[in-house]
Protein backbone atom coordinates (compact mmCIF):
# COMPACT_ATOMS: atom_id res chain seq x y z
CA UNK A 1 0.00 0.00 0.00
CA UNK A 2 1.21 3.49 -0.86
CA UNK A 3 2.16 5.44 2.27
CA UNK A 4 1.20 8.67 0.53
CA UNK A 5 -2.37 7.57 -0.22
CA UNK A 6 -5.10 9.69 1.38
CA UNK A 7 -7.13 8.93 4.49
CA UNK A 8 -10.91 8.81 4.20
CA UNK A 9 -13.05 10.47 6.87
CA UNK A 10 -16.84 10.63 6.97
CA UNK A 11 -19.93 11.67 8.91
CA UNK A 12 -23.54 12.36 8.01
CA UNK A 13 -22.82 16.10 7.94
CA UNK A 14 -20.23 18.62 9.09
CA UNK A 15 -19.89 17.33 12.65
CA UNK A 16 -17.06 15.00 11.67
CA UNK A 17 -15.03 18.03 10.67
CA UNK A 18 -14.36 18.47 14.41
CA UNK A 19 -12.51 15.15 14.22
CA UNK A 20 -10.77 16.12 10.98
CA UNK A 21 -9.48 19.25 12.73
CA UNK A 22 -7.67 17.03 15.24
CA UNK A 23 -6.45 14.63 12.55
CA UNK A 24 -5.02 17.48 10.51
CA UNK A 25 -3.40 19.09 13.55
CA UNK A 26 -1.65 15.86 14.56
CA UNK A 27 -0.74 14.71 11.03
CA UNK A 28 -0.47 17.83 8.86
CA UNK A 29 1.43 16.13 6.04
CA UNK A 30 -1.31 13.56 5.40
CA UNK A 31 -3.90 13.96 2.63
CA UNK A 32 -7.53 13.67 3.72
CA UNK A 33 -10.78 13.11 1.85
CA UNK A 34 -13.82 14.11 3.92
CA UNK A 35 -17.35 13.03 3.03
CA UNK A 36 -20.41 14.76 4.45
CA UNK A 37 -23.07 12.15 3.71
CA UNK A 38 -25.88 14.67 3.42
CA UNK A 39 -27.98 12.32 1.27
CA UNK A 40 -28.39 10.10 4.36
CA UNK A 41 -28.40 12.83 7.04
CA UNK A 42 -29.03 12.44 9.93
CA UNK A 43 -27.69 9.02 10.89
CA UNK A 44 -29.01 9.11 14.45
CA UNK A 45 -32.63 8.62 13.45
CA UNK A 46 -32.04 5.65 11.12
CA UNK A 47 -32.30 1.94 11.97
CA UNK A 48 -29.27 -0.10 12.95
CA UNK A 49 -29.51 -2.14 9.74
CA UNK A 50 -29.72 0.96 7.55
CA UNK A 51 -26.63 2.48 9.17
CA UNK A 52 -24.63 -0.76 8.96
CA UNK A 53 -25.31 -1.01 5.24
CA UNK A 54 -24.61 2.67 4.62
CA UNK A 55 -21.28 2.49 6.46
CA UNK A 56 -20.29 -0.53 4.36
CA UNK A 57 -21.29 1.23 1.14
CA UNK A 58 -19.27 4.33 1.99
CA UNK A 59 -16.30 2.25 3.07
CA UNK A 60 -16.28 0.41 -0.25
CA UNK A 61 -16.50 3.71 -2.14
CA UNK A 62 -13.53 5.10 -0.19
CA UNK A 63 -11.48 2.01 -0.90
CA UNK A 64 -12.11 2.52 -4.62
CA UNK A 65 -10.43 5.90 -4.11
CA UNK A 66 -7.35 4.03 -2.79
CA UNK A 67 -7.44 5.37 0.74
CA UNK A 68 -5.01 3.75 3.19
CA UNK A 69 -7.32 4.09 6.21
CA UNK A 70 -10.84 5.20 7.04
CA UNK A 71 -11.90 7.23 10.06
CA UNK A 72 -15.58 6.95 10.92
CA UNK A 73 -16.00 10.43 12.39
CA UNK A 74 -19.48 9.70 13.70
CA UNK A 75 -20.51 7.89 16.87
CA UNK A 76 -23.70 6.40 15.42
CA UNK A 77 -21.83 5.04 12.41
CA UNK A 78 -18.95 3.85 14.64
CA UNK A 79 -21.42 1.83 16.71
CA UNK A 80 -22.61 0.14 13.52
CA UNK A 81 -19.32 -0.41 11.72
CA UNK A 82 -18.71 -4.12 12.25
CA UNK A 83 -19.71 -5.13 8.71
CA UNK A 84 -17.16 -2.73 7.26
CA UNK A 85 -14.48 -3.71 9.78
CA UNK A 86 -14.98 -7.38 8.92
CA UNK A 87 -14.85 -6.71 5.17
CA UNK A 88 -12.05 -4.17 4.88
CA UNK A 89 -8.35 -4.95 4.57
CA UNK A 90 -7.27 -1.47 5.70
CA UNK A 91 -7.45 0.17 9.15
CA UNK A 92 -10.96 1.30 10.13
CA UNK A 93 -10.80 3.75 13.01
CA UNK A 94 -13.93 4.38 15.07
CA UNK A 95 -14.47 7.08 17.68
CA UNK A 96 -16.27 5.47 20.62
CA UNK A 97 -13.61 3.36 22.36
CA UNK A 98 -10.79 5.96 22.27
CA UNK A 99 -13.17 8.71 23.40
CA UNK A 100 -14.56 6.62 26.26
CA UNK A 101 -11.03 5.77 27.41
CA UNK A 102 -9.92 9.40 27.25
CA UNK A 103 -12.91 10.45 29.36
CA UNK A 104 -12.30 7.68 31.88
CA UNK A 105 -8.65 8.67 32.24
CA UNK A 106 -9.52 12.35 32.67
CA UNK A 107 -12.28 11.82 35.23
CA UNK A 108 -11.16 12.11 38.83
CA UNK A 109 -14.38 10.87 40.39
CA UNK A 110 -15.05 8.27 37.69
CA UNK A 111 -18.54 9.74 37.34
CA UNK A 112 -19.17 10.42 33.66
CA UNK A 113 -22.14 11.68 31.65
CA UNK A 114 -22.65 10.83 27.98
CA UNK A 115 -24.78 12.74 25.49
CA UNK A 116 -25.30 11.21 22.06
CA UNK A 117 -27.94 10.39 19.48
CA UNK A 118 -30.82 8.12 20.39
CA UNK A 119 -29.34 5.21 18.43
CA UNK A 120 -25.87 5.55 19.98
CA UNK A 121 -27.31 5.68 23.48
CA UNK A 122 -29.62 2.73 22.81
CA UNK A 123 -26.73 0.57 21.59
CA UNK A 124 -24.94 1.25 24.89
CA UNK A 125 -21.33 1.07 23.76
CA UNK A 126 -20.18 4.07 25.82
CA UNK A 127 -22.06 2.78 28.85
CA UNK A 128 -20.62 -0.72 28.45
CA UNK A 129 -17.02 0.47 28.19
CA UNK A 130 -17.29 2.85 31.14
CA UNK A 131 -19.17 0.46 33.40
CA UNK A 132 -16.67 -2.28 32.60
CA UNK A 133 -14.02 0.10 33.90
CA UNK A 134 -16.10 0.66 37.06
CA UNK A 135 -17.27 4.20 36.28
CA UNK A 136 -20.67 5.61 37.22
CA UNK A 137 -22.46 6.59 33.99
CA UNK A 138 -25.31 8.98 33.24
CA UNK A 139 -26.53 8.80 29.64
CA UNK A 140 -28.93 11.04 27.76
CA UNK A 141 -30.18 10.79 24.18
CA UNK A 142 -29.90 14.25 22.62
CA UNK A 143 -30.46 13.78 18.90
CA UNK A 144 -32.15 17.19 18.85
CA UNK A 145 -28.74 18.82 19.26
CA UNK A 146 -27.59 17.68 15.80
CA UNK A 147 -29.55 20.22 13.70
CA UNK A 148 -28.58 22.95 16.16
CA UNK A 149 -24.92 22.09 15.61
CA UNK A 150 -25.41 22.16 11.84
CA UNK A 151 -27.04 25.59 11.97
CA UNK A 152 -25.03 28.70 11.02
CA UNK A 153 -26.70 30.29 14.08
CA UNK A 154 -25.21 27.82 16.53
CA UNK A 155 -23.62 30.64 18.58
CA UNK A 156 -26.89 32.57 19.08
CA UNK A 157 -28.57 33.07 22.44
CA UNK A 158 -31.65 31.29 21.11
CA UNK A 159 -29.63 28.20 20.19
CA UNK A 160 -27.93 28.17 23.59
CA UNK A 161 -31.35 28.30 25.26
CA UNK A 162 -32.48 25.33 23.17
CA UNK A 163 -29.33 23.40 24.11
CA UNK A 164 -30.04 24.04 27.79
CA UNK A 165 -33.59 22.73 27.46
CA UNK A 166 -32.41 19.53 25.75
CA UNK A 167 -29.71 18.66 28.31
CA UNK A 168 -31.70 19.81 31.35
CA UNK A 169 -32.18 16.23 32.68
CA UNK A 170 -28.44 16.13 33.47
CA UNK A 171 -28.36 19.32 35.53
CA UNK A 172 -28.98 17.55 38.84
CA UNK A 173 -26.59 14.66 38.15
CA UNK A 174 -23.25 14.25 39.91
CA UNK A 175 -20.50 13.93 37.29
CA UNK A 176 -17.16 15.59 36.60
CA UNK A 177 -16.72 14.62 32.93
CA UNK A 178 -19.09 14.96 29.99
CA UNK A 179 -18.58 12.93 26.80
CA UNK A 180 -19.77 14.66 23.66
CA UNK A 181 -20.82 11.36 22.12
CA UNK A 182 -21.72 12.81 18.74
CA UNK A 183 -19.08 14.57 16.68
CA UNK A 184 -21.57 17.34 15.90
CA UNK A 185 -21.67 18.28 19.57
CA UNK A 186 -18.14 19.66 19.45
CA UNK A 187 -19.67 22.57 17.52
CA UNK A 188 -21.79 23.32 20.62
CA UNK A 189 -18.91 23.06 23.06
CA UNK A 190 -19.14 26.69 24.15
CA UNK A 191 -22.80 26.42 25.11
CA UNK A 192 -22.29 23.09 26.84
CA UNK A 193 -19.31 24.42 28.79
CA UNK A 194 -21.47 27.28 30.06
CA UNK A 195 -24.21 24.87 31.12
CA UNK A 196 -21.83 22.41 32.83
CA UNK A 197 -18.97 24.59 34.14
CA UNK A 198 -17.98 21.93 36.70
CA UNK A 199 -17.38 19.24 34.07
CA UNK A 200 -14.53 18.44 31.73
CA UNK A 201 -15.87 18.16 28.20
CA UNK A 202 -14.40 15.33 26.15
CA UNK A 203 -14.96 15.44 22.39
CA UNK A 204 -14.00 12.71 19.94
CA UNK A 205 -11.27 14.38 17.91
CA UNK A 206 -8.04 14.23 19.88
CA UNK A 207 -8.28 10.63 21.11
CA UNK A 208 -9.34 9.40 17.67
CA UNK A 209 -6.44 11.21 16.01
CA UNK A 210 -3.98 9.62 18.40
CA UNK A 211 -5.46 6.17 17.72
CA UNK A 212 -5.14 6.66 13.95
CA UNK A 213 -1.55 7.90 14.21
CA UNK A 214 -0.58 4.93 16.38
CA UNK A 215 -2.13 2.51 13.90
CA UNK A 216 -0.42 4.10 10.88
CA UNK A 217 2.91 4.01 12.69
CA UNK A 218 2.38 0.37 13.65
CA UNK A 219 1.72 -0.54 10.01
CA UNK A 220 4.47 1.74 8.69
CA UNK A 221 1.89 3.76 6.73
CA UNK A 222 2.71 7.32 7.80
CA UNK A 223 3.22 9.51 4.77
CA UNK A 224 6.73 10.34 3.61
CA UNK A 225 5.49 13.72 2.36
CA UNK A 226 7.31 16.69 3.90
CA UNK A 227 4.95 19.41 2.70
CA UNK A 228 1.43 20.17 3.93
CA UNK A 229 -1.12 17.60 2.87
CA UNK A 230 -4.37 18.44 1.11
CA UNK A 231 -7.99 18.27 2.27
CA UNK A 232 -10.79 17.45 -0.14
CA UNK A 233 -14.37 18.10 1.00
CA UNK A 234 -17.07 15.97 -0.62
CA UNK A 235 -20.79 15.47 -0.16
CA UNK A 236 -23.19 12.75 -1.26
CA UNK A 237 -25.87 15.14 -2.52
CA UNK A 238 -25.39 18.94 -2.47
CA UNK A 239 -22.14 20.90 -1.85
CA UNK A 240 -24.38 23.54 -0.28
CA UNK A 241 -24.42 21.37 2.84
CA UNK A 242 -21.14 23.12 3.71
CA UNK A 243 -22.42 26.62 2.92
CA UNK A 244 -21.90 29.15 5.75
CA UNK A 245 -21.05 26.35 8.17
CA UNK A 246 -17.27 25.84 7.98
CA UNK A 247 -15.72 29.26 8.51
CA UNK A 248 -14.21 27.93 11.75
CA UNK A 249 -11.92 25.41 10.02
CA UNK A 250 -8.24 26.11 10.61
CA UNK A 251 -6.90 24.34 7.52
CA UNK A 252 -7.08 25.01 3.79
CA UNK A 253 -9.38 22.84 1.71
CA UNK A 254 -10.50 22.42 -1.86
CA UNK A 255 -13.88 23.74 -2.97
CA UNK A 256 -16.57 21.26 -1.83
CA UNK A 257 -18.04 19.07 -4.56
CA UNK A 258 -20.34 16.09 -4.95
CA UNK A 259 -18.93 12.59 -4.27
Amino acid sequence: MDKNSPIGVFDSGIGGLTVLESLKALMPQENFIYLADDAFYPYGTKTKSAIENRVLTIGKAFIKKDVKAIVIACNTASANAQKLINWAKIPIITVIEPTALAAFNQSQAKKIAVIATKLTISLGMYQNYLEEWQAKVYSLATSELVPLAESPNRQSAETKAQVLEIVKPLLNKDFDTLILGCTHFGLLKEALADIFPHAQLVACGEATAIKLKNELERLDLMTERKSQGSVELLCSRHPECYLDKIDWLSFKYRKPRTW
